[in-house]
């Protein structure tokens, strides 16, 4: 997908995720761009800041072969900002422990933050049965 389709869908789609998700509060900045290196290719990526609210969401575009695929994303990086005071509590982590026991628990954390959202995913999809689409309400 090009730049200017995913920024189009995102713009369409961003307000109602904000507003489910209880996010007006927070300051949005998106970016397109790659992310990730040739073996790990990652289709978004999200950098909040819960003590500023602010957040940056960064989209991989050119991965996303589909609009639902997009959209999947850019959901997916917005549930993480509803977990992002824990990452005030690893960058403390980062800086009490030396390099081999963070990465023990920054890998940790990161799979425990993919399962939490993994499991709101489920919430929204199996249980609450949200239309993934604004064009599907």
């Amino acid at each position: 997908m090009n730049k200017t389709q995913a920024m189009k869908i995102i713009k369409r789609e961003f307000p109602r995720y904000q507003k489910l998700l209880h996010l007006q509060e927070w300051k949005f900045t998106f970016k397109y761009k790659w992310i990730g290196d040739e073996e790990d290719q990652t289709y978004g990526d999200c950098t909040a800041d819960p003590s500023y609210r602010s957040v940056t969401i960064s989209i991989n575009h050119e991965l996303h072969n589909s609009e639902a695929a997009l959209i999947h994303t850019l959901r997916h990086e917005m549930l993480h900002i509803l977990h992002s005071a824990f990452d005030t509590y690893r960058d403390m982590l980062e800086k009490l422990l030396d390099r081999r026991e963070f990465e023990a628990v920054d890998t940790l954390y990161d799979f425990c933050s993919e399962d939490a959202v993994l499991l709101m995913e489920n919430i929204f999809d199996k249980e609450l049965k949200i239309p993934l689409s604004k064009r599907d309400e």
